[in-house]
């Protein structure tokens, strides 16, 4: 079965790549004829970057430095009428992604895989379905993001259903499978953490802002992971572990008034957690940033607080920590990714952003974390709260249309119960997008 997938998936990308060097060898606007001769054209996208990144003091990549890459390219196509009511569209994604670690000696290319490619039908002006291999990204990337940062990002096998009306807003109903049991042996050989049986993501997202005020954002959400019964073939087809489910409920709003805006996003989580064993789960998590932008718009400054709950130890029957779920986790949680998953957290914020000329943007921020369950200090046996500080400070330069130049620089000073070292974290990237 794998190999068959493999396969296919090879051919499927062959064909797209033929299609698309074809579409753009096409005299005119790069068009084509449909079958009802309606002209279809192609718009061509790419995203590359090369990203050196020196690490020091902190795990896992003590004393490491390396260079990630990205190369990705595809193309859009534009709708294809195929009845009055009813149009098409195209969407694909080829990408090569990963850490250069391939010399000549080796004669063997990165390899090749699809990030996104997804057929979408539109029915009239409101109601699209979309299905394939794409990315689901809500709000501010703090429930489900691409992970853009990333060299290889995240995207899903999925099916998007949405309703979106100018002025009012969108609600999407989607299905992601996460995880197919079908594939479990040949991915348990390289992920020996895999979950073991099929795992399903569902959910319901409405973007409802438009139409109480312009430009302001409020969502409501409700997300679902299942698991279905997991049978173990050998013993009789009996369920090894029941059937799982996990609610994550949440809301977000932003927006602005004036010089002043504001951004907020809680949720709770109730149900199972998806384990082997799984337990009763109750955990929530807030974020609350009030920011302060200057009349030219150059300059912004806010001040900000997060929390998200951690699994009390005295209550073994129930898991009250909170599941990040599928976040852009980089973007809040500190740019050097010592904190990690947004749980057992809290702490503070203070983010400023300036803009000294047209193509420039710089950035700092700073951020101290504590756990809300404590921790024993080995010294002393003292409970530990604090974790540390970290400071982040950066610089974009788009020196030409679409190639951009950024520098990164971080430091994280640990609590002397965790390290008395000092973390650094630098990075350059170049990059282009289309």
């Amino acid at each position: 079965m794998t190999d068959m997938f493999t396969t296919t998936t090879r051919a499927a990308l062959a064909c797209c790549i033929c299609l698309f060097a074809t579409t753009l060898a096409a005299p005119g606007a790069h068009a084509t004829e449909g079958a009802d001769g309606t002209a279809i054209s192609f718009t061509p996208a790419a995203d590359l970057f090369t990203r050196y990144e020196l690490r020091r003091n902190y795990a896992p990549d003590v004393g490491a430095d390396r260079i990630a890459y990205r190369t990705r390219f595809g193309a859009h196509s534009s709708t294809l009428q195929l009845t009055p009511c009813i149009g098409a569209s195209v969407h694909f994604q080829l990408q090569a992604a990963g850490y250069w670690n391939v010399g000549g000696d080796t004669l063997v290319d990165a390899s090749l895989g699809l990030h996104e490619g997804y057929l979408r039908v539109n029915f009239g002006d409101e109601l699209s379905l979309q299905i394939g291999r794409m990315e689901l990204v809500y709000g501010d990337h703090l429930v489900m993001g691409n992970v853009g940062w990333h060299p290889v990002g995240r995207s899903y096998d999925a099916a998007r259903l949405r309703w979106q009306r100018e002025g009012t807003g969108y609600i999407d109903v989607f299905g992601a499978l996460l995880h197919e049991r079908e594939f479990l042996a040949t991915e348990r050989l390289t992920n020996p953490n895999a979950f073991p049986g099929d795992l399903y993501l569902v959910g319901l997202y409405a973007g409802i802002g438009e139409a109480i005020k312009h430009g302001w954002d409020l969502d409501l959400y409700l997300l679902t992971r299942i698991a279905p019964d997991l049978n173990d073939r050998g013993a009789g087809g009996v369920p090894t572990r029941p059937a799982v489910a996990n609610l994550t409920a949440g809301v977000r709003f932003k927006g602005s008034a004036g010089i002043f805006d504001w951004r907020f996003e809680g949720g709770i989580q109730a149900g199972r957690t998806i384990e082997i064993v799984p337990t009763e789960a109750f955990a929530f998590h807030d974020e609350v940033e009030l920011g302060l932008t200057t009349n030219s718009g150059n300059f912004r400054g806010a001040l900000g607080v997060f929390y998200a709950s951690g699994d009390d130890p005295d209550t073994a029957d129930r898991n009250e920590a909170w599941d990040q779920l599928y976040p852009t986790a980089h973007k809040f949680m500190g740019q050097m990714d010592i904190i990690g998953a947004r749980s057992n957290v809290y702490g503070s914020m203070l983010r400023l952003r300036g803009k000294p000329c047209e193509h420039l943007a710089l950035s700092l921020d700073a951020m101290p974390f504590f756990t809300e369950e404590s921790f024993v200090d080995p010294a002393t046996g003292d409970d530990q709260n604090f974790l540390g500080v970290e400071v982040d400070a950066g610089a974009l330069w788009t020196f030409a249309p679409k190639l951009r130049l950024r520098a990164g620089y971080g430091f994280f000073i640990f609590d002397d119960a965790i390290s008395s070292d000092v973390a650094h974290f630098f990075e350059l990237e170049f990059g282009f997008r289309l």
